[in-house]
């Protein structure tokens, strides 16, 4: 079975994006998992170094997050023919390299990532997040360009 992991940025981007990301063909069958990976940023003005967000927060932040994703995958399989489904909340201070490891992981055949208008040249079609997942994927990357 394909596996296809969709990157699952909650904001306007992805929320819209939602019912294209329904239409792509490698979703038929497939095993989906819809992935976000959470920002644990280190403040460092503090001694110790203080993290966003805290143990205490992130189970509170990862359930909504995991509401949000619910949400998305209803719509997702209701549109679509997919074989399996999973919701999954990473953690990292590089969300980026933190896929790309989940990538690897899982074997995924595909990752879908969506981005949404960007200015200048260089950043027409892609996000420094798809950037970075284009470079490093182990596997084929599909970019959504919401717009």
């Amino acid at each position: 079975m394909k596996k296809v992991v969709i990157c699952a940025n909650i904001n306007d981007e992805f929320i819209n994006a939602v019912h294209k990301i329904s239409h792509i063909t490698q979703l038929k069958g497939a095993e989906v998992h819809l992935v976000h990976c959470m920002k644990n940023e280190p403040y460092l003005y503090d001694f110790p170094t203080a993290f966003y967000p805290t143990e205490e927060q992130r189970e509170g932040i990862k359930s909504s997050i995991e509401e949000i994703l619910d949400n998305q995958k209803t719509i997702i399989s209701k549109e679509s023919d997919v074989g399996s489904f999973q919701v999954k909340v990473l953690l990292s201070a590089s969300p980026g390299e933190k896929i790309v490891k989940y990538l690897e992981e899982i074997k995924a055949d595909l990752v879908v990532a969506v981005t949404g208008e960007r200015s200048g040249i260089a950043n027409l079609f892609r996000s420094s997040f798809s950037n970075y997942l284009n470079q490093h994927a182990p596997c084929d990357v599909y970019i959504l360009r919401d717009t």
